[in-house]
This record gives C-alpha cells, sequence and structure tokens, in this order.
C-alpha cells in the first residue's frame, strides 16, 4: 500500500527515533523525504538503506529563522513543492518547581518545542497555499493538557503547540491544508528506558507505534479532520 507515492514529505528531528520511524514508514510507502537535523550522523544512519536520490539530508538549527528560510527554499528548489510537514524536532527534561526555574529553563523549553514547529509552519503553508493542498503534522504531549510537577516549562511549550495547531488549522483549512497534533505520552526509546529503569516499559508507546498514527493524519483519509490533537497514550495513565 503506497498512500504517499511521489509525496514530498518533510520531517524535522529525522535523526532521533521517531523521527526514524516516521521517515522509515513513508519511504516504504514511496514517499520522497527531506530529512532535517542537527546532527549529519544521524542523519546518515536513518537513510542508510534508503535511494539518496530520493532522500535529501538537510542540517540546521530550527529555532533560527533564517536557517529555517534557507531549509525550505533548498527543499523547494529540489523537489519543487513540499506536501507533507512532521514536525518532530523537540526536547524534554525536567526541572524544579517554578519558583526555582530560570529564565533559561524556560526559553530552552520554548526554543526546542515551540519556535521550531511555528517557523517551519510558517515557511511551509505558503508553498501549500499555493499548490492548495497539504498536511502538516505537529507532536505534542500527554503533558499538555495538564501540568505537572518540576515539569512547568516543557508543559506551558507543548499547550503552545497544541494552540498553534489549532490556530494555524482555523487559517488554512479552507485552503485544502490539515494540521493536525498528536500528544504522545512517554516513548518506549533506549533514554527514557535509561532515565525510568523501574517503568514498565509495555506500557509505553513504541515509535513505529506513533509513527503510524502520524501517517493517518498525513494521509487521504484524514481529509475531514482539523485542528484536533489526538492523545496516543499506550496504556499509560
Amino acid at each position: 500500500m503506497s498512500r504517499f507515492k511521489g509525496k514530498i514529505a518533510v520531517i524535522t528531528g529525522a535523526g532521533g527515533h521517531l523521527g526514524k520511524a516516521v521517515s522509515e514508514l513513508l519511504y516504504s510507502e514511496e514517499a520522497k523525504l527531506a530529512l532535517i537535523d542537527q546532527t549529519r550522523s544521524k542523519l546518515e544512519r536513518v537513510s542508510k538503506n534508503m535511494d539518496l536520490n530520493k532522500v535529501l539530508l538537510l542540517e540546521g538549527d530550527l529555532s533560527d529563522e533564517q536557517t529555517v528560510k534557507k531549509v525550505v527554499t533548498e527543499i523547494v528548489s529540489y523537489y519543487g513543492r513540499i506536501d507533507l510537514l512532521v514536525n518532530i524536532v523537540g526536547g524534554f527534561t525536567m526541572g524544579p518547581p517554578i519558583q526555582e526555574t530560570s529564565e533559561d529553563d524556560l526559553d530552552q523549553m520554548l526554543k526546542l518545542n515551540l519556535k521550531p514547529t511555528f517557523l517551519m509552519s510558517k515557511h511551509v503553508v505558503p508553498i501549500m497555499t499555493r499548490q492548495k493542498s497539504g498536511k502538516i503534522v505537529n507532536i505534542g504531549a500527554k503533558p499538555a493538557l495538564r501540568g505537572v510537577a518540576n515539569m512547568a516549562p516543557y508543559s506551558i511549550a507543548k499547550s503552545a503547540v497544541i494552540s498553534l495547531t489549532e490556530s494555524l488549522s482555523d487559517e488554512v483549512k479552507e485552503l485544502g491544508i490539515n494540521v493536525n497534533a498528536v500528544l504522545p505520552s512517554i516513548i518506549d526509546t533506549p533514554v527514557n528506558r535509561k532515565e525510568m529503569p523501574d517503568a514498565n516499559f509495555n506500557k509505553w508507546v513504541k515509535p513505529n507505534e506513533l509513527a503510524r498514527v502520524i501517517a493517518f493524519l498525513l494521509s487521504n483519509d484524514s481529509d475531514p479532520i482539523h485542528g484536533v490533537a489526538l492523545p496516543v497514550f499506550g496504556l499509560v495513565d
């Protein structure tokens, strides 16, 4: 089944575990990829079994608008269009209570989790608008729905991703563009297992499971869905 044959898919944070799962799934369904990360070696690991005529590897800090402009220009120059955008780039750290949280702590979570999604959407939407078609999927998180102690900057940033998703969707839904988000709980990665060695890993969402949900939102089957923040919690309460 090739839902994405010939589609141009841009995946940010492609070098991470979820980025790899999404990249491999879309590639397996015949999408052409533009993979973005800050680390070239990670991108090369993701693409090592792919036809590099169908994969564009790009490095850059997507919290910087000039970098985003350059990256988007390169993609359009290479492929001529952008059909799908998956904003995966982000990061997480636990923190102290709010009264002990520094301004830098807050800025860092916003820089990692909100700015790249905002800036990539800002510069890709005009391209999709000219095409009168496109799909965008953003990555929120379960703490976006309810703040958790010692996690305020992350919760705030991911809550803002939901608001961005809703606002952008409302602006472009009549232009042939779908904008939605997924809200994972804990993703089953080696880093998370190391950080929480006593947890029940079977309750966590696997990267390939989340990738399939994202692929649904990128597919034509999601055409009637706009501005949704879809919980993907696995068995986590």
